[in-house]
């Protein structure tokens, strides 16, 4: 599987893009690779929303790639109260689900 990880225009001394590309680095299986255009991929990963200070997500729902490729964007959420603006992995989801 391709994924592009998306920028929300956070420099990267504040982005956590840069670790989630040496984490991605690391792989040892080899199933998913990072590309670097979005044309692309197969997900479009966002995994800035608890940086970007919009509970709503809205620098995701407003950015240009979701709305080029919304079927293809997900966000990685590690919000402590997230609000399930887009489909992905929230990691302190509620029990009964977003």
């Amino acid at each position: 599987m391709n994924i592009h990880l998306a920028r929300t225009g956070l420099p990267d001394d504040r982005s956590c893009v840069p670790a989630f590309e040496a984490l991605a680095s690391s792989d040892a299986r080899g199933t998913h690779h990072l590309v670097g255009s979005p044309d692309d991929a197969d997900v479009i990963l966002f995994t800035e929303c608890h940086l970007v200070g919009d509970w709503r997500l809205r620098p995701m729902l407003e950015h240009p790639l979701h709305r080029r490729f919304p079927t293809r964007c997900f966000v990685y959420d590690e919000r402590d109260d997230p609000w399930c603006a887009l489909p992905g992995v929230y990691v302190s989801a509620p029990r009964a689900g977003c």
